[in-house]
């Protein structure tokens, strides 16, 4: 009896540590339309150091999501970002996964916010291409409610 209770908490043990650990991967499109902008926000020696993407929501409080990107690939000051090199045909068969800015305002921000939790996100710039690749930057999000 006390084997089985053992093996019962040692497997409810590992399927919490395994549920916490493992995230989903969801990817931003950014392609420089319209509700969309993105500008500089720090320079190091004349030469821009970070950047920040925003996207507007289309509602009565003009909620946004903000994105900021270093140049050197880093993700914060303490942590490089994990970079993916995609082509149309990954984002063609991951569309599920692939939010653009109309996708995200018909599901509203609110829902945005609790999709978005806890997920692992890329930033997908239309612009960044290198042989006919996309460059996918992980993120982190800031979301902006201006009331």
């Amino acid at each position: 009896m006390k084997k089985q209770i053992l093996i019962f908490f040692f497997l409810l043990f590992n399927s919490i540590i395994i549920g916490q650990t493992k995230k989903d991967t969801i990817y931003l499109y950014y392609n420089h339309k319209k509700d969309m902008s993105i500008k500089v926000t720090a320079y190091k020696n004349k030469e821009p150091f970070s950047y920040l993407y925003t996207y507007y929501f289309n509602d009565s409080q003009n909620n946004s999501l903000l994105i900021p990107i270093y140049v050197d690939d880093m993700i914060d000051f303490d942590n490089k970002a994990d970079v993916k090199w995609i082509d149309k045909k990954f984002i063609r068969k991951n569309d599920e996964k692939i939010y653009c800015i109309k996708k995200m305002q018909k599901i509203g921000y609110k829902n945005i916010i609790d999709k978005f939790y806890n997920c692992i996100i890329y930033l997908i710039d239309t612009k960044t291409k290198k042989d006919n690749k996309y460059k996918a930057i992980e993120v982190k999000i800031n979301f902006l409610e201006e009331m």
